[in-house]
This record gives structure tokens, C-alpha cells and sequence, in this order.
């Protein structure tokens, strides 16, 4: 079968779409930009009989362009991947999609990325950092269920591996503990409380 038949699918599916504008229909590309974290790579990827043929080049330094050949039936949707490289041995790798990226598994090693257009990829580039909040300070519930038990309180000093508060979810108890020395400077839930995942229990001083 055409490794590429879902292509064709997806351009007819989107021919129905109304109101598009002349010469902005729906296009399958061949170039793309492959982002991990601050590397990139120009990739090229064309349909040759029974695989494509890829090119792939560092953004970053004087890297020629490289060649690879891939014989793969995979099609967007399937987690695993089963692929042959360069004439090389059959291999298998698992693909997630975990929002806008992919991770591929193999081996025990993960690759994480996002796959872009040219131009998404310069509008990413382009785009401020914003750092991650800062939850060093605080105990969150790892999942939703029932505040059952709380072992300190406002004002206490606690130590690394004290136990801090017990949470009751799917019929089983659930111990946090303190992952560092500090003190209490607040409690947010009280004992009986129902909790959502990421709920802030406990906020220590900074």
C-alpha cells in the first residue's frame, strides 16, 4: 500500500473546507524544521519508491548536508514505528504525541521535538522564554482524592523526609513527604478537603 495515501486523504478532506481563498489552499510540504530544545535541523522529506528519502542539516555550525534513506509504513496516529535506515536492520521505536511534539523511544533513549514549517519555526525562534514557575516552595497534590491528614502545621520547621500530610485516593493512602529542610508558612487545605491535581496543600518560607 502508498505509505502516502493519508496524505492524499487530508488534502481531499480539506478541499470541502469553505471559504478558502485562491491560492491559499491546504499544501503538503516537504520542508520542515526538526526542534530539540535549542538545536534544530533543516529537513527535507521526499516519497521515493518504498520509503522516502531525507535530508537533514544542523542549523547550528558548518554541517553538510546529510542523506538518509527510510523504509517505513507508518502513518500519522500509530505509535509504533517500524523502520528500516540506510539498508540497515529492521528497527522499532515507539512514537507519543504529548501536545504540539513527538517523543521517540528506542532503546531506553527519548528523543523530544517538534516538528514545524520554516516559517513556524522562525516565529518560534522569535518567540520570548517564559520560565517555568517556581513550585520549590510549595507541597501540590500529585492527584486529585481526599485530604485525610495533616502532620505539621503553621509556623512547624520540618526536615527532609518528615511526613507531611496524607492523601486518600483509589481506596489507598498516599504519604508526601518534605523533599528539603524549611518551615511552614502556610496551610491551604484543611484535613477533609477534596484536592485537584497541582492543588497547593502546603507553602513553606522562603
Amino acid at each position: 500500500a502508498d505509505s502516502f495515501y493519508w496524505l492524499g486523504r487530508y488534502l481531499e478532506r480539506a478541499k470541502l473546507l469553505e471559504g478558502q481563498l485562491l491560492g491559499h489552499e491546504m499544501k503538503i510540504t516537504q520542508e520542515f524544521v526538526v526542534m530539540d530544545g535549542e538545536t534544530s535541523f533543516n529537513t527535507k522529506i521526499e516519497q521515493r519508491d518504498h520509503g522516502y528519502q531525507i535530508s537533514v542539516k544542523a542549523n547550528q555550525g558548518k554541517h553538510a548536508m546529510t542523506d538518509y534513506f527510510l523504509e517505513s509504513d507508518w502513518q500519522p496516529g500509530s505509535i509504533r514505528l517500524a523502520y528500516r535506515l540506510n539498508d540497515g536492520p529492521m528497527a522499532c521505536a515507539q512514537v507519543e504525541r504529548p501536545g504540539l511534539g513527538y517523543v521517540l523511544m528506542q532503546d531506553g533513549v527519548h528523543f523530544d521535538c517538534v516538528v514545524l514549517s520554516p516559517f513556524g519555526a522562525d516565529l518560534q525562534r522569535r518567540m520570548p522564554y517564559k520560565a517555568p514557575p517556581d513550585t520549590s516552595k510549595l507541597l501540590l497534590s500529585p492527584m486529585p482524592g481526599l485530604l485525610t491528614k495533616l502532620h505539621v502545621a503553621k509556623g512547624d520547621k520540618v526536615t527532609a523526609g518528615q511526613k507531611l500530610v496524607v492523601i486518600e485516593a483509589m481506596k489507598m493512602e498516599n504519604t508526601l513527604f518534605a523533599a528539603q529542610d524549611g518551615i511552614v508558612a502556610d496551610i491551604c487545605a484543611s484535613e477533609g478537603s477534596s484536592l485537584a491535581v497541582d492543588q497547593i496543600i502546603i507553602q513553606f518560607a522562603k
